[in-house]
């Protein structure tokens, strides 16, 4: 009886969409246009506010203007002061893309690689300088976000992506420069990058993703 139902409502739809004259149409698609045009205008106020918020060299990296509602946004935390953090998730079509970032990156981590040294780490130190396990790995690696807040994690990994995922970072430098040869512990790396700033892009080729971030925090 249902599907009978369905079959009638189709039926009676069908000739109903064939008189529509293209003035019509044209009507409907302008229509729908303008839903995006709205859309995507709400989407840039929100974004530009987010870029505002930070120095323009920590997000000159970013896309000048949104162009498409195929986007995520994301900011800082509302009770972090002292964080600038932007992400800017979106699909990416262009041939080569990944290896232009490649050319221009100081450092390149998978998504999956245990040494990853994410700002949340470097936050936990704080706490834990005495009993937190310092390894070796880190004594040499930029900071990165903790890439949690997108439709592509994966908490099995550090970084929270995917080992499909490549973290390249374009620039990154601390506050507080030391010799990579005297950070030895847990205090000393905290010393190193306890305050600075890192920014860069996260790729997956198979999935055509592109994720830009900046981290500033002090």
């Amino acid at each position: 009886m249902i599907r009978n139902y369905l079959l009638l409502t189709v039926v009676l739809l069908f000739p109903f969409l064939t008189m529509c004259s293209n003035k019509d149409r044209e009507a409907i698609n302008q229509s729908s246009k303008s839903v995006i045009d709205y859309m995507l205008s709400d989407l840039n106020r929100f974004y530009l506010e987010q870029k505002s918020k930070g120095d323009s060299s920590l997000t000159d990296h970013f896309p000048e203007i949104l162009d498409t509602t195929n986007l995520k946004v994301s900011g800082t935390p509302i009770d972090r002061k002292d964080l600038f953090r932007m992400e800017v998730m979106n699909r990416f079509f262009i041939e080569g893309v990944e290896d232009r970032y490649g050319e221009k990156s100081i450092a390149a981590y998978v998504g999956d690689d245990p040494c990853v040294l994410t700002i949340e780490h470097i936050e936990g130190l704080k706490e834990k300088l005495s009993n937190y396990r310092f390894r070796e790995c880190y004594i040499n690696r930029y900071p990165v976000p903790n890439f949690s807040r997108n439709t592509y994690s994966d908490y099995s990994n550090k970084s929270r992506l995917s080992k499909d995922f490549t973290i390249y970072v374009l620039e990154s430098k601390p506050a507080n420069v030391s010799q990579d040869s005297l950070i030895i512990n847990n205090e000393l790396l905290l010393t190193r990058w306890e305050k600075g700033y890192s920014k860069g892009v996260a790729i997956n080729n198979e999935l055509q993703i592109i994720i830009y971030w900046t981290l500033a925090w002090e």
